[in-house]
């Protein structure tokens, strides 16, 4: 997709996210991204057409990488029951090769088992963290 994306940054603490109930977070997060309209949209795509490096554009500039997270969610996209033909149903889809940006996360489309993954740049002692983490472990696997 490239420049045809917008996002919304949800500023919340670690505390706060693991104190809110998972209901008023959704809600949180769908205003943050109703609120996203089509001036906007047309300002994003008016400073793409007149940028002529459009490397200089970045959507993560106000962020702190060490402590902010940007997650992208394709959970929703339907892959599962795609069809190839004679090369038959995909097992997973997975994001094209890119230059690693720490705290980068994307939830992937559900896989046949109905399985979403996970991909994510993080540090070594953040993952060692999450490696020790044994509600994290309980509820996820490592692929690598």
């Amino acid at each position: 997709m490239g420049h045809c994306v917008t996002c919304t940054i949800t500023p919340l603490t670690l505390h706060e996210i693991t104190n809110a109930k998972l209901g008023d977070l959704s809600v949180l997060l769908r205003r943050e991204i109703s609120d996203i309209t089509s001036y906007s949209i047309r300002s994003i795509a008016t400073l793409v057409s007149r940028t002529p490096d459009k490397n200089t554009i970045s959507y993560a500039a106000k962020l702190t990488f060490s402590k902010d997270l940007m997650l992208s969610s394709w959970a929703h996209q339907r892959t599962e029951s795609l069809d190839f033909g004679p090369l038959g149903q995909p097992d997973f889809v997975k994001r094209q090769k890119f230059t690693p940006l720490e705290s980068l996360c994307y939830l992937m489309p559900r896989t046949r088992d109905g399985d979403i993954d996970l991909a994510t740049c993080l540090r070594e002692d953040d993952l060692a963290m999450l490696a020790n983490d044994k509600k994290w472990t309980e509820h996820t696997e490592y692929i690598g």
